[in-house]
């Protein structure tokens, strides 16, 4: 695809729509004469790219809507950015009109026709709006066949401010930091070629690079954020929701106060579903809609409705990466790589290594984990390069247990039966008086049913925080640390991270035994030169362990103030037993266990590959974490 400016400019005269509420609205940055600029590709291969701009605005002061007016029906990555990214399903003529809104309130429209192709299956994936010096992904897709790989790829940049960290380890993945433009937004274009079975590609991707404020002094993330909006714009937390839990400009010492913002449950015990989606923040609004339809359709016993009840916001966005919970905020932060269901919904998350990756690397050991329901895999693995669909029956599971996780956190701080009690002008001033009282149920955990392996807790500075290894660590075998681990009664190493991740785990796991009947598979292992399923070999392992009699009373005192309406007699009486692996066999041998295992070889993976071996989907902080730390 060869890409190019076409400016289409239309002068438009302005049209007050109403203010942004009170009564001295904000003035209108749009000039008297304003005009809506497209500058769009030629899109020769239906893969089509088209910024909307103002001149002499910048896109932070505007809002964008796109609509489709004409044409074969298609999805528009971000209809609420400045940038409208999609591929052309079938060949022919698409109309599309954007309307752009300033914080007055006023308004510009205007329409764009333009004759596309049908998209190749080999292009650029993730046209993009980011912020200056925020994280960028593009993936080169293949949706064709898989069985030939693409070969010769080279990348490079042929528009817009110099980047100076490009980096494609992975060949058909290209990332890099957004170069800093202060006071004006830039455009970035970028190119690659290929060699596809003999046959040349070479495609284009633009990313809309936006000014954005520098962080204030002290601010609570005080690196590039994604610009999110309120997934509802006529939410009545709007304003609050775009001011108060994701922003660059929200000081660690002048938090939004509980009356701006409080948490759902201060307003309702039993949340709706639309209770909740009133406080869900995104980037893109195909995420919010996702997270509704989950809700909707895969909440029966309304777990999730109950537990939200302690939080103030749910926080989606395409550069969250890991997902976490901040009492600092009371928001939930979720990564939307368990939301996606559509490869242009997959595309669009930054494909970023968790900042993590690499700790822990002189260790000898490791300590893998999955999910299993019936001697098989609970979920589906996708790898980005498939570009295949997927059902919420194959999402679930991850999502789920990812809920559970950190709507346990939020619980832990503001457990619902203590809501009523919160009297602080701020959720971080709460915190600090209720942790100073030891009222919170992870202090509780700790204090009643502590944890005792030493050598784990310091195991876990290095595997989660990255502290370098000691040489008496360096030299830990696989059987010492099974030792370590087996003995206590931790149901994960995470668990030794801080106590609110030992209670995380432990309700993470119950709950996705008790209602989706999966099991967590956690082992110590060898760490060879070439890892995976296949290399590494089981030292101790369990399935199940949550079972684990030592863990039970742990368990029961988390149970009962997480979930009260929960039975938790009945949930740890249903749990089932655990179940010991096979010592000296490999990971992979030991996905069957049980009388199956003699009978039953294993086969491959549903979506041709395994899952990761190891990782974490979530991230444990304290309440003064700030993303400098990450």
């Amino acid at each position: 695809m060869i890409r190019s400016s076409i400016p289409a400019v239309l002068l438009i005269l302005i049209t007050g729509c109403g203010g942004s509420g009170g009564s001295s609205p904000e003035p209108s940055p749009l000039p008297p004469q304003a005009a809506i600029e497209f500058t769009q590709s030629e899109s020769d291969d239906g893969s089509v790219a088209i910024i909307a701009s103002v001149d002499g605005v910048l896109s932070r002061d505007l809002s964008y809507q796109w609509q489709q007016l004409a044409g074969p029906a298609i999805d528009i990555s971000n209809p609420r950015s400045a940038l409208a990214a999609f591929d052309a399903p079938t060949a022919g003529d698409y109309q599309l009109k954007v309307t752009v809104t300033d914080r007055a309130g006023s308004q510009l429209s205007n329409t764009l026709t333009l004759g596309v192709p049908a998209f190749n299956p080999v292009r650029i994936r993730g046209d993009q709006v980011v912020s200056r010096g925020g994280r960028v992904s593009l993936r080169l897709g293949r949706s064709g066949d898989k069985s030939q790989p693409l070969t010769q790829i080279q990348w490079s940049q042929v528009g817009g401010p110099p980047i100076a960290d490009m980096n494609s380890d992975d060949p058909e993945l290209l990332t890099f930091t957004a170069p800093s433009t202060p006071n004006k937004d830039s455009l970035l274009t970028l190119k690659v070629i290929a060699n596809d079975a003999g046959t040349v590609i070479t495609d284009h991707a633009y990313v809309w690079v936006t000014d954005q404020p520098s962080p204030v002094k002290d601010a609570l993330f005080d690196t590039p954020l994604a610009q999110v909006q309120a997934w509802n714009p006529s939410s009545p937390w709007q304003s609050a929701l775009e001011r108060c839990v994701y922003s660059t400009q929200l000081a660690g010492n002048n938090t939004c106060q509980v009356s701006e913002l409080p948490l759902i449950g201060q307003q309702t015990r039993q949340p709706s579903v639309s209770d909740v989606m009133n406080r869900v923040v995104v980037s893109h609004p195909w995420m919010g809609d996702a997270f509704q339809a989950f809700l909707q359709q895969r909440d029966p016993h309304g777990d999730f409705r109950q537990l939200l009840a302690s939080v103030s916001a749910v926080v989606i966005s395409y550069d969250i990466r890991p997902s976490f919970y901040w009492v600092a905020t009371g928001a939930i932060y979720l990564d939307p790589s368990d939301l996606w269901r559509q490869p242009w919904q997959q595309a669009s998350i930054n494909e970023d290594p968790d900042y993590r990756s690499g700790f822990g690397n002189e260790l000898k050991y490791l300590l893998p984990w999955r999910y299993v329901k019936d001697n098989q895999y609970a979920s589906t693995y996708y790898p980005p390069y498939l570009e295949q669909s997927r059902s919420f029956d194959q999402l679930e599971g991850d999502l789920a247990s990812l809920l559970y996780h950190e709507l346990a956190h939020a619980n832990d701080f503001f457990p619902v039966d203590t809501l009523d009690a919160i009297n602080a002008d701020t959720l971080l001033q709460e915190y600090y008086s209720r942790s100073a009282d030891g009222q919170l149920v992870s202090d509780q955990l700790t204090n009643s049913l502590p944890l005792s392996s030493s050598q784990m807790f310091e195991l876990a500075k290095v595997q989660f925080q990255g502290q370098p290894a000691s040489a008496i660590q360096k030299a830990y075998r696989p059987t010492d640390v099974s030792g370590f681990f087996s003995q206590d009664r931790a149901s994960d190493d995470y668990s030794y991270f801080t106590p609110r991740e030992d209670l995380a785990m432990l309700f993470e796991e119950a709950m996705m035994s008790h209602r989706y009947g999966i099991l967590r598979d956690v082992a110590v292992t060898d760490k060879p030169s070439a890892i995976n399923g296949d290399t590494i070999i089981v030292d101790w392992g369990q399935r199940g362990r949550i079972g684990e009699a030592s863990l039970l009373p742990r368990l029961d005192l988390v149970l009962r103030q997480i979930l009260p309406s929960l039975d938790p007699d009945r949930l740890i009486e249903s749990l089932p037993a655990t179940q010991p692996m096979a010592a000296g066999q490999s990971w992979n041998a030991n996905l069957v266990l049980g009388p199956a295992a003699k009978v039953q070889r294993i086969g491959a993976a549903a979506a041709g590959e395994r899952p990761p071996l190891t990782g974490r989907r979530h991230l444990g902080k304290g309440p003064d974490w700030k993303l400098s730390e990450r």
